[in-house]
């Protein structure tokens, strides 16, 4: 292997770890893993979940008037849906934004990369 072609393949390297690494940080940064209080968020969302099951009773009735609801009703669930969601999108943002910078950056690299050691054309063996 010639120095450029290494050089190539580690300037490839790097920008497939500025690829994924940024967001991947980011991601872990607003939505820890395995910490205690996502697990009692887990338990939290598991119990919201078995109510639910539990209320489909309820479901069905709601699901009759929503047929045809006052606009105050249809404002009020989207309030309670979009306020319940907030601190997601908001994490997510974050995420998509280093996912941005770091993409941008990785194909640059790969640009570079490729510039270094262009791929070798396969030739027919027809």
């Amino acid at each position: 292997m010639t120095k450029r072609q290494v050089i190539a393949k580690i300037v490839y390297a790097v920008g497939m770890i500025c690829a994924v690494v940024p967001p991947l940080i980011a991601f872990l940064d607003n939505f820890p893993v395995l910490t205690e209080q996502n697990y009692g968020q887990a338990v939290s969302w598991f119990a919201v979940a078995m109510i639910a099951v539990c209320c489909i009773p309820f479901w069905r009735r709601i699901k009759e008037y929503f047929k045809s609801p006052d606009t105050a009703v249809l404002w009020l669930v989207s309030f309670i849906i979009f306020s319940a969601v907030k601190n997601l999108i908001d994490g997510m943002i974050i995420v998509a934004f280093w996912g941005l910078i770091g993409n941008l950056i990785a194909k640059g690299l790969f640009f570079a990369a490729h510039r270094l050691d262009p791929p070798k054309k396969k030739e027919d063996d027809e």
